[in-house]
């Protein structure tokens, strides 16, 4: 069964795709089955020789993996199924082997090298990653082994401030001060600023995501926080909204599509931007915290522009608009009721980009983008 996170890559890679090849990477893309991996439209043609690096954007379903030119576009890309079970060296293995079968397809360019970009605190002398939600790697030196095992130097950082950096550098926002809120199963916040990480002691902007929007709320996220941002604003609250719909009105439009459907978030998704009244109220609810949650963190990290990315950013222009209404209103007047919040420009390949940008820095040939001097800023 194709989980959400595996179909919003698929809307978003429709729009780009041209070629479907048979992989050597066990992959899962659309309904097709194993084995099968997308090929993104290459709309620039690097000459041989010219510097790229690979990113590898790990996430609890599903790896995206690309060739990144200097210029932020995807020349090469595949997808796997994040290995869920076995040893360490198993999901090494299964990493290596996507990124050696993008680099056979673009060997007549210059690898910098390889950005992987990992969900938890990140350690960056031991560089692992600590509370990763893919378990073999919780606190596994995934740096060191893919190293090893490829012969190219590893970048790593955290997935929500690798896609940060991926927007500050290529989404074209023209901002100094840039923060990105990704909305899947969980909620990563990264913030950039003259294109330097802010990160904390943890190797990660915090635990952001567990900020408490409701104090009298009974429901607890996954974590077992009780009325923070996730237990609100993540896949998870909206299949809980929406099996509770389901029982108050059975026979409605909307509980019928979600009873066809093996997969009820992303028909929810559908049916929002079918323009369903009633997936439209409920997406505007989780909205509504969303937004408060955005807007204690603008008053916090003072961004210039405020980006929604992640799979529920998939609902549409009017769920993020939403999002920016409350922003305006429980924000201070001035600057921060000024903030700009909007869709994330490169949507689903933010994470894929921003890692390889962490390998592209390394080399001051590799584009001709301004980088921020120095390592992350730490809080």
């Amino acid at each position: 069964m194709d989980s959400f996170e595996t179909r919003f890559g698929l809307l978003l890679a429709s729009a780009t795709a041209s070629v479907v090849a048979q992989s050597p990477v066990p992959s899962r893309i659309g309904t097709s089955g194993e084995g099968v991996a997308t090929r993104g439209t290459v709309t620039d043609t690097p000459a041989s020789g010219s510097i790229a690096a690979v990113g590898v954007d790990v996430g609890g379903s599903s790896v995206k993996i690309g060739v990144v030119s200097g210029t932020g576009t995807i020349l090469e890309r595949c997808r796997i199924v994040t290995p869920t079970t076995g040893e360490p060296t198993a999901v090494v293995e299964a990493l290596a082997r996507g990124v050696e079968c993008v680099m056979r397809r673009t060997a007549h360019l210059k690898h910098a090298g390889i950005g992987l970009g990992l969900p938890g605190h990140i350690d960056p002398v031991r560089r692992f990653a600590m509370h990763c939600n893919v378990a073999a790697l919780d606190s596994f030196p995934i740096a060191d082994a893919l190293e090893e095992r490829l012969s190219l130097p590893v970048f790593i950082d955290n997935d929500a401030t690798s896609a940060a950096l991926g927007e500050y550098l290529f989404g074209g926002h023209g901002v100094e001060r840039l923060m990105l809120m990704t909305l899947g199963t969980g909620i990563g916040v990264g913030v950039i600023i003259e294109g330097r990480p802010l990160v904390t002691s943890g190797g990660s902007l915090g635990d952001v995501g567990h900020i408490i929007v409701d104090p009298g709320a009974q429901h607890r996220c996954r974590m077992g926080c009780r009325g923070c941002l996730e237990a609100e604003g993540t896949v998870g609250a909206l299949e809980r909204r929406l099996r509770l719909f389901e029982r108050k009105h059975p026979n409605s439009t909307l509980a019928r599509r979600l009873q066809a459907s093996d997969d009820p978030v992303w028909a929810a998704i559908e049916a929002v931007r079918a323009g369903n009244p009633d997936a439209i109220s409920i997406l505007e609810e989780m909205s509504s915290w969303i937004g408060v949650g955005v807007a204690s963190l603008v008053h916090l990290f003072d961004p210039d522009a405020v980006l929604i990315g992640g799979g529920l950013s998939a609902a549409g222009r009017r769920f993020v608009s939403r999002v920016a209404g409350v922003v305006k209103r429980h924000t201070m007047s001035g600057r921060h009721r000024a903030v700009r919040v909007a869709r994330a420009t490169l949507e689903n390949d933010a994470g894929l980009i921003g890692a390889a940008a962490l390998a592209l820095r390394s080399r001051q040939d590799a584009t001709s983008l301004e980088w921020g001097q120095g390592p992350s800023m730490r809080l």
